[in-house]
């Protein structure tokens, strides 16, 4: 337990200190940044030419998504699934 305890208090001395009350960060002059939202699709994966040839990871390219020139929200349809149930029927 001792040992614990040394060990913690010279892993905390390396450690860079905490930033004093001045030396926190401030809000940028603009103002604070807000967030975007975006729809996004997902990118096609591209076939190899043949079954012997293998995709490697450069050649799917940077991103798994791209955004969606249509930007209107989605919304679930009566009577489809949604994160619950089956998409069964829906008695009301």
């Amino acid at each position: 337990m001792v040992w614990a305890i040394r060990f913690g208090v010279r892993v905390r001395r390396r450690e860079p200190r905490s930033p004093r009350r001045g030396e926190h960060p401030t809000l940028p002059s603009a103002g604070p940044v807000h967030e975007t939202e975006q729809v996004r699709e997902p990118n096609e994966v591209s076939r190899a030419a043949d079954d012997s040839e293998r995709l490697t990871p450069h050649d799917l390219g940077s991103s798994a998504s791209r955004r969606s020139p249509d930007q209107r929200r989605r919304r679930w349809s009566r009577g489809s699934s949604g994160s619950f149930g089956s998409g069964g029927s829906v008695d009301t």
